[in-house]
């Protein structure tokens, strides 16, 4: 009876040890998959989409690791279009600078009329720098926002200004033309 007691003990322990191995394996494999997309994640990149698999708890938990990284990509993706733009942005007045300093040097260019183009082009870099940094108060979580009143007739002139040297050369003419600026021309754009 002993040796019988032994064999069946020994059989279903082995059993139970096998059984325990495929439920780990089974339980296991999910947060394997996970913790190998999160490494990803972390690495900068984009991983696929977690399956959903596993119990109730692992099924959320793929869910909202998926959400997490498709929010994240949006957000990369976004702060790469940005850059882009800023880099942009960043090059059209110094572009007119550089061109107002060389029509200077090569006496094409009256020095006061120069002066006053560089002075506006300036003003635009420190906006854009201003915006650069409200967008990185934005990513901390600490903007603050106020109106301001813009005037969309002076803008328009400075515009006209800026591609009038350019619209020259090509033998286009640029001007604006309109009555007085309408009312709605006032409106809140400015970070803080």
């Amino acid at each position: 009876y002993l040796a019988a007691l032994l064999i069946a003990s020994g059989v279903a322990t082995l059993a139970a040890a096998a059984v325990a191995a495929l439920l780990s394996r089974r339980l296991t494999q999910p947060l394997r998959r996970l913790s190998a997309a999160a490494g990803e994640v972390a690495a900068g990149g984009s991983p696929e989409p977690v399956p959903r698999e596993g119990t109730e708890e692992l099924d959320e938990l793929a869910v909202a690791f998926n959400g997490m990284s498709e929010q994240l990509a949006l957000a990369r993706d976004a702060e790469r279009a940005i850059l882009l733009s800023v880099s942009h942005d960043l090059r059209t007045p110094l572009t007119s600078i550089r061109g107002y300093a060389e029509g200077i040097e090569d006496g094409t260019i009256e020095p006061g009329e120069a002066a006053a183009v560089v002075g506006r082009e300036a003003a635009r870099l420190e906006r854009l720098v201003g915006d650069l940094l409200a967008l990185a108060r934005l990513r901390q979580g600490v903007l603050e926002v106020r109106g301001e009143p813009v005037d969309l007739a002076a803008v328009a002139r400075e515009a006209e200004e800026r591609l009038r040297p350019r619209a020259r050369e090509a033998g286009v003419e640029v001007r604006v033309e309109g009555g007085p600026a309408p009312e709605l021309s006032l409106v809140p754009i400015a970070f803080v």
